[in-house]
């Protein structure tokens, strides 16, 4: 391919670039046909030869060529010294061989490391004598003379040196081939952000090449080119920017709800709900969400560590003040009052906030104790690859981490229950059970995205990432949507109430979401009444003006915003 196409330029990254772009299928094409032809189309027997039956193969004068390593040299050319006598065969009954390098003398290096462990019990001294003993030039020369070996000298300097001057003397092939060589690291063209450890391409790699001349499968051979170099989220094109154009719109929205919720936070159908408790819940909605980025380039140990922490607060962010509300309700609706003293919002917003740094103290701790790493799953010739990221006793912590979820949940499912028995009305608290199938989206997109066998992954990925933001806006609708639409449909008559003389049995009736129009304007003009006497509302003069676009906008909240007649505060009381 060298030959026919001009490739090799220089020993670079980008070398490596010329087998994934568009016009590679011709070079690929190309060189599967010279594999068939030079073999008489007898490939497959050739293919399945091992490198230790083709050098016998040759050794016995059965193939005129054999493509070795340096290190065969030994084996063809063994020389031995005895007086004037040099290039002595030791056997004179084997052919006669000759060596050249491969063509435009362009050949890579294959390094051998001594790599000491750093977490071994050996003293350090012991290691590094033993690492210069290995390393030195005389134990080189121990391995020419016994393996065959080729050292690991600077042959440049052979005129300065003279144990490199005594080795090239008896060896001058050798040092004559390598001063001629064009050499490079084949680890350096493989070298890339996401490209696997280089053993594991060097063992697939080949047996990709073998399959596509064997099969004729171009689509597999450039599925293993493009999969050392990338993964598959740096397939995804247009799909990418579109999940990050809708979390975008989705977290505006989110921001939005916020500043509606904090505007309003002062109206008694939105404050009997607990607003700044909601609007923590909503943040953790967002985290939430926006974890599915975390799949998505660019990639660093930093992004690592902030979503590590992200994890663990759009679970606590959203079940601890979660857990509060529904407390509150269910004494709300065991009392029929709002006890100021035991569920004041300041007293509530202290243990979430200890809970939620409770939680942010321990994942500190564990982003300082561990080291943050990168894995990909996957591999280079049956799947795409996929980057997530690894610590330190990850699965110890992970146990831990799932072991305390479980609890927080299992926990507010007990809550939910006894306020479901208290109220009679599990409608009341259904946003609490979306809340919930939000994390096992959340928990099931994990397990999907992580598979290895998974076609059609940018698609797959976009579309769950359209579920998550619509579960996200599904849980937000239900926890404070509903009331802000009925807020802002009648803030007219809101600017009548202030909640300062509100009593709190009647703030207790602002609890159920399922409401009507006519069980609205009765809890604003009692609320109104108790202020300061006024007549009551005159439904009929609201209703009068856009009745039927007013119809169609309460339709948009749906069922949860009914609620039936016969409601008593009493209802539950011990």
């Amino acid at each position: 391919m060298n030959s026919q196409f001009d490739m090799w330029k220089e020993p670079n990254k980008k070398y490596y670039d010329q087998f994934c772009e568009k016009d590679a299928d011709e070079k690929f094409k190309a060189f599967r046909k010279h594999v068939i032809d030079y073999t008489n189309e007898n490939y497959n027997r050739t293919l399945q030869l091992s490198l230790d039956q083709a050098f016998m193969m040759f050794v016995q004068d059965q193939s005129p060529f054999f493509r070795g390593k340096a290190s065969h040299y030994y084996l063809l050319f063994e020389e031995e010294e005895e007086g004037d006598n040099k290039n002595k065969r030791q056997d004179e009954s084997m052919p006669q061989f000759s060596s050249v390098l491969p063509p435009k003398n362009i050949s890579p290096l294959t390094e051998h490391y001594l790599i000491a462990n750093k977490n071994t019990f050996i003293d350090k001294d012991i290691l590094m004598e033993t690492a210069r003993i290995l390393t030195s030039k005389e134990m080189q020369l121990y391995k020419v003379k016994h393996f065959g070996s080729i050292p690991t000298f600077d042959f440049s300097k052979k005129n300065d040196d003279n144990e490199i001057k005594n080795y090239c003397d008896k060896h001058s092939k050798i040092c004559e081939h390598y001063e001629n060589l064009k050499k490079f690291r084949l680890k350096d063209l493989f070298d890339s952000r996401y490209t696997p450890a280089f053993f594991e391409v060097r063992l697939l790699l080949p047996s990709v090449i073998k399959r596509y001349i064997m099969s004729n499968n171009l689509e597999r051979l450039k599925f293993g080119f493009e999969n050392i170099k990338e993964l598959v989220t740096s397939f995804m094109g247009a799909y990418s920017y579109l999940t990050y154009c809708i979390i975008s719109i989705y977290s505006i929205l989110i921001f939005t709800v916020i500043g509606l919720t904090y505007y309003y936070k002062n109206h008694p159908y939105l404050k009997a709900i607990s607003p700044l408790f909601c609007i923590i819940i909503i943040l953790g909605y967002l985290l939430t969400t926006i974890g599915i980025l975390m799949f998505l380039p660019p990639f660093s140990i930093a992004k690592c560590k902030i979503f590590y922490m992200l994890e663990i607060l759009s679970y606590t962010l959203i079940v601890a003040p979660m857990y509060v509300i529904t407390y509150r309700i269910y004494r709300i609706f065991k009392s029929g009052i709002i006890d100021s003293k035991s569920l004041s919002n300041k007293r509530l917003f202290i243990y979430v906030v200890i809970f939620n740094l409770i939680a942010v103290i321990y994942k500190f701790i564990v982003i300082f104790a561990v080291d943050f790493h990168y894995i990909a799953y996957g591999y280079l010739n049956e799947s795409r690859r996929l980057a997530r990221y690894y610590f330190t006793n990850y699965t110890v912590f992970d146990t831990v981490d799932s072991i305390i979820i479980g609890l927080l949940y299992f926990c507010l499912l007990i809550m939910i229950i006894r306020t479901g028995s208290a109220s009679k009305k599990f409608g009341d608290i259904s946003f609490i059970y979306v809340i919930i199938l939000l994390n096992i989206i959340g928990f099931i997109t994990g397990k999907i995205i992580s598979q290895d066998s998974i076609e059609h992954f940018s698609s797959l990925f976009f579309i769950l990432s359209i579920i998550h933001v619509t579960i996200g806006c599904l849980s937000t609708y239900l926890l404070v949507g509903g009331r802000l639409i009925f807020i802002i449909l009648y803030k007219d008559k809101y600017k009548s109430i202030t909640t300062r003389v509100i009593n709190s049995a009647d703030l207790a009736e602002c609890v159920p979401l399922k409401l009507n129009k006519n069980k609205y304007f009765e809890l604003l003009n009692k609320l109104i009444k108790s202020k300061n006497g006024s007549t009551l509302v005159d439904q009929s003069s609201i209703l009068s003006k856009g009745q039927a676009s007013t119809e169609q906008s309460l339709s948009l909240a749906g069922q949860t915003l009914k609620m039936s007649t016969n409601y008593s505060t009493n209802e539950g009381t011990d």
